[in-house]
């Protein structure tokens, strides 16, 4: 089954700079599985606060869900 970017079971954090990737930490998914519906609003929620406690301002994923439209916008407030 494929997974969406809020499924995910942990995060790499990575920094670019002067055209390098370097790997900082990984980070556990400890967002609670929606309850509700697909694309519950709590679930964006956690994952913004979860990225944005980590100062995160890009996120690469294969597939994303529908929440990433709410997550988008929350990052975008940060920078």
């Amino acid at each position: 089954m494929k997974k969406h970017f809020g499924d995910a079971l942990f995060y790499d954090i990575y920094e670019f700079d002067n055209g390098q990737f370097s790997f900082i930490k990984r980070i556990p998914n400890t967002v609670d599985e929606e309850e509700e519906v697909h694309a519950d609003h709590r679930k964006a929620r956690g994952i913004s606060t979860l990225l944005l406690d980590e100062k995160v301002t890009v996120v690469v994923s294969k597939i994303f869900g529908p929440n990433i439209k709410r997550i988008k916008k929350s990052l975008y407030a940060l920078s």
